[in-house]
């Protein structure tokens, strides 16, 4: 299985800091490395940037103005994007309490101020590792539905998909009040195109 699927070049970062300072060096520990940097000084902003561009990797402080890093973790996780994004919660706090709150809060990864370079860039690895990975589930299951609601031989929508798609017509017409019309066909000899193929 190829980890590589989500190429360094395609992957956005968000970075979101109410520092200058820190903002500059998390970018500057993140250029040359092809990401795509996007960059918000306070919780608001960062939660806009993070709809408008739907980044995979999400960088947060804790403390910032507009809301806070848990926060901002919980948003992303009740957001109904469908697409993981990875997040690591930065923050001076390291006492264990903290560390609980913001994993609990859904970040995935917790790094200390001030950071290390070379510890940063292997978080993010490891962000991009598991990015790939969902993107690979992601891929198979919606082959994998395709596959449950699709005739093999003919490539038609097959019963269940016919099901589906006849509850949600009807609820339509329910909720809109608009009438709804249905037909079915026979093909004649069609067992024999089917038994033969």
């Amino acid at each position: 299985m190829n980890v590589d699927f989500v190429d360094v070049a395609d992957v956005k970062i968000l970075i979101a800091d109410d520092s200058q300072v820190y903002r500059h060096l998390i970018k500057q520990a993140l250029s040359g490395h092809g990401y795509q940097l996007i960059v918000a000084a306070n919780g608001s902003d960062c939660w806009r940037l993070f709809e408008e561009h739907k980044p995979e990797i999400v960088i947060t402080d804790w403390n910032m103005p507009g809301f806070e890093g848990p926060e901002l973790c919980r948003r992303i996780r009740k957001s109904s994007r469908k697409s993981y994004s990875y997040v690591i919660l930065l923050t001076s706090q390291s006492d264990k309490k903290h560390v609980v709150e913001g994993l609990g809060a859904g970040a995935d990864d917790y790094l200390t101020k001030p950071f290390d370079e070379g510890e940063m860039l292997a978080r993010i690895a490891v962000g991009h590792r598991i990015i790939a990975l969902q993107r690979q589930i992601e891929l198979k299951n919606a082959c994998l539905e395709e596959l449950a609601l699709t005739d093999q031989l003919t490539g038609l929508p097959n019963r269940r998909a016919i099901e589906q798609w006849t509850v949600r017509e009807i609820s339509a017409a329910e909720r809109h009040n608009y009438t709804l019309w249905g037909a079915m066909a026979a093909l004649v000899l069609f067992k024999a195109v089917h038994d033969g193929f």
